[in-house]
């Protein structure tokens, strides 16, 4: 009977130790090791063009080989570590994972068919980097670990549990390659996340007013991010315009200033006009929704800094007024267009 109960306490022991390494297993993050490509610079895919060949090899949605030429260029590309290469073809796995394809057109089969054909110009084999049987979003992560743009983008703008320090440190290595992105710094500095909306969709649009800044952030930090925001108000960008109204009425990242906060919901009238007058045929609804919440918010904020102002104060805004238009360039689409795309990471 001892006997028993002592093989009864050691099996359960056991059952338990490997439940317990299990769960050890489950909950470790393997570390996946990322290699630097070894193509030439000139040989590396951009992200539009490795989009482009995924459009003409493989139909997304429905399981479905296009060109099998296409593809197998798809998949050498990104065997030799082709980020952009490889991203396409993790969403080639995503939607194989989710829609199981007939057997002609499964990738595995795909590869396991053409396998001599997968050399590189050396005729060496190539193998499939360990990382590409991740999930998506796990790849993207491990990606962005390492510095590579548009995975950070693609972490930064779905992962809506980012730590925020984690999501500055993102966005600062983003603007370090392609200054464009200086709004999405901005927005993860201020509120930890992308934009600076509470809602944005197509039904409905509310701006996320500036003091909800997170109340940690430092002198220094709120500095910074106002400084994007008053970069792109100088070319005439409505949004930060509205973000400037803010910053001089709060006293937020500047000293309060009512005569400066009035002067620049000036700038704000005339980048709705602007708005209203030459864009307005070829705008959305979704535009027009934003840029009208933007004006009223503007609005508001006037009809409240007018009650601090004499007669006297207003004449001094107009000065200022005067002082500010003489810096602001009405040509934000062409500016922000102007930054270079930076070449493929290898």
């Amino acid at each position: 009977m001892p006997q028993k109960k002592f093989l009864s306490v050691f099996i359960t022991l056991i059952i338990v130790l490997l439940l317990a390494i299990l769960l050890i297993k489950k909950n470790m993050k393997m570390d996946y090791v990322v290699e630097l490509s070894p193509l030439p610079q000139n040989e590396l895919w951009t992200k539009e063009y490795a989009e482009e060949m995924l459009e003409k090899a493989y139909m997304i949605g429905i399981p479905y080989i296009k060109d099998k030429n296409v593809l197998l260029e798809l998949v050498k590309q990104a065997y030799q570590w082709d980020k952009y290469a490889m991203i396409q073809y993790i969403k080639i796995t995503k939607n194989q994972y989710e829609i199981e394809p007939d057997p002609e057109h499964s990738l595995e089969l795909f590869i396991k068919s053409h396998k001599n054909q997968l050399v590189d110009i050396y005729g060496h084999q190539l193998t499939k980097p360990a990382i590409l049987d991740l999930h998506e979003f796990d790849f993207m992560r491990v990606l962005a670990d390492h510095g590579y743009l548009y995975p950070i983008l693609y972490v930064v703008y779905f992962d809506h549990t980012l730590e925020h320090n984690k999501r500055i440190t993102y966005m600062r290595n983003v603007v370090k390659q392609n200054e464009a992105y200086h709004l999405v710094l901005a927005h993860s500095i201020l509120f930890n996340q992308r934009s600076g909306y509470k809602e944005y969709t197509e039904f409905s649009v509310i701006i996320k007013p500036l003091p909800e800044f997170i109340p940690t952030l430092t002198n220094s930090e709120l500095t910074e991010a106002i400084s994007y925001f008053e970069q792109s108000a100088k070319h005439g960008n409505l949004y930060c315009l509205v973000r400037l109204v803010e910053t001089y009425f709060y006293g937020i990242g500047k000293n309060k200033n009512l005569e400066k906060a009035l002067a620049w919901s000036e700038l704000v009238n005339q980048a709705y006009s602007n708005y209203k007058t030459s864009t307005r045929m070829e705008s959305n609804p979704q535009d027009d929704k934003k840029n009208d919440e933007l004006y009223h918010y503007s609005q508001t904020l006037v009809q409240q800094i007018k009650q601090h102002l004499t007669p006297e104060d207003i004449k001094h805004s107009e000065t200022e007024l005067t002082a500010i238009q003489q810096n602001i360039k009405w040509d934000y689409d062409k500016w922000i267009k102007s930054f270079p795309s930076p070449p493929p990471q290898p």
